[in-house]
């Protein structure tokens, strides 16, 4: 039987085990003088001062016997029935067993005035009149300072979809910690009877968890657990970007040469310099370092957030040469409007949808895209026996693994004819 020694102070009940957790007396000594000032609150609900009898069954007690430590109260729901509450807190991450205790007594403090002016403790933590729909305009104001325009656009879109549902569900009031894992997972299944596919659920989603993250992160005053918590991922299958044969390359090559050469010199960046659509698109003629075979790639523009700087292999060079970007101020970007450099970079979609009739007209998939050329011009390197170690410091990979990874993906690894190794022929 585990024995315990208690100590009391009106009416809160402390036990403390005295194996196999010990607890030392100057520990014991900080709870009596907590449970000392405890005992001087002045306790009010919203009919007033209670009485000696609504003070014993709103009691709060602390519990330090199991693997778990928290503190328990009871409350009243919608019907009238008392209910348990448990509320742990960050008490079970410290090792230590004094600090423990110290932090168990503090959710004790907070949790028994709360109840004693008649909350629950988590409403009580936070304003009333901070509901879930303006603490979702908050963080739109606030990441928009420092996020990237793509990454911003993502939010915000995904959050616009949230707003919609909480304004015609009628909850757009509640307090964040209000929001529960069924409003959450009927939310998913509203979007789900929208049409949009799996994966554009599950991104949709999880703006949401990064929503409740952001809240428990900057303002801990609001919410005390992510109510995302335990909702998986719906299955879904992605598509990627698909490389080009060498007969096709060859062909849209020709083409362009013909029809479109401004597309085609954008698309020899990604193919010999290994851009992604959104780094080529914001390169600026101060950027460009000709003499010395180089470009830069600074943080902004960069998908890792750091400033990288390309090579221009010989192959590519010849464009530079025919070229003459000296003539535009620096500050000019590569890929202005009207097919030459200028102070504004075109739009995402751009060469996009110039290339869309590229595609039209050879009848390709609506996988073969820009960013496909990319995939095309890494195989090519490593079917003809390049040293991977070379091919990554092009490409950025920084492990092994990565690489192989992705190298996989493209299909730049194909499957090897293993005949000779069967002993047995059917």
């Amino acid at each position: 039987m585990n024995k315990t020694n208690r100590y009391r102070g009106d009416n809160i009940k402390v036990r403390i085990p005295l194996s196999p957790l010990p607890v030392s007396q100057e520990t014991k000594n900080v709870k009596v003088q907590n449970l000392a000032h405890l005992a001087q609150f002045k306790v009010y609900a919203p009919g007033g001062e209670t009485t000696e009898e609504q003070m014993r069954t709103t009691m709060v007690k602390l519990h330090t016997t199991g693997n778990r430590w928290y503190v328990s109260y009871y409350s009243t729901n919608h019907k009238g029935e008392r209910v348990r509450k448990r509320e742990y807190g960050q008490i079970n991450r410290e090792k230590d067993l004094q600090k423990r205790m110290e932090l168990l007594l503090e959710l004790h403090a907070k949790v028994f005035k709360s109840v004693s002016e008649g909350r629950e403790y988590n409403q009580q933590l936070i304003p009333q009149s901070q509901t879930i729909y303006k603490c979702i305009t908050a963080m739109i104001n606030e990441k928009e300072a420092y996020l990237k325009p793509t990454s911003f656009m993502a939010l915000e879109k995904n959050m616009r979809k949230f707003k919609e549902w909480l304004l015609m569900t009628s909850i757009e009031t509640k307090h964040p910690s209000e929001i529960t894992k069924i409003n959450l997972l009927n939310y998913r299944n509203w979007l789900l009877q929208s049409g949009i596919s799996n994966r554009s659920v599950n991104n949709a989603f999880e703006e949401v968890r990064c929503l409740f993250n952001y809240l428990m992160k900057t303002r801990e005053d609001l919410v005390l657990k992510n109510p995302c918590i335990n909702i998986s991922d719906l299955p879904s299958r992605s598509e990627s970007h698909v490389a080009f044969t060498d007969d096709e390359a060859e062909a849209i090559s020709k083409y362009l040469k013909e029809h479109n050469t401004w597309l085609l010199f954008y698309i020899k960046f990604i193919a010999y310099c290994f851009f992604r659509n959104n780094e080529a698109r914001n390169i600026q003629i101060k950027h460009l370092d000709i003499p010395n075979k180089k470009i830069l790639l600074t943080a902004n523009s960069s998908k890792v957030n750091r400033r990288i700087t390309k090579l221009i292999p010989d192959i590519f060079m010849e464009e530079f040469k025919t070229r003459d970007f000296s003539q535009y101020p620096k500050d000019y970007y590569v890929f202005g409007l009207n097919d030459k450099p200028g102070p504004t970079p075109v739009n995402k979609q751009y060469f996009t949808l110039r290339f869309a009739k590229v595609k039209k007209h050879f009848g390709l998939s609506s996988l073969h895209t820009l960013y496909g050329f990319r995939h095309t011009f890494v195989s090519q390197l490593v079917r003809s026996g390049k040293p991977w170690h070379e091919i990554m410091a092009l490409t950025g990979h920084t492990t092994m693994t990565s690489f192989q990874k992705y190298a996989r993906s493209i299909m730049a690894l194909p499957e090897k004819d293993l005949s000779d190794g069967f002993t047995v022929k059917m």
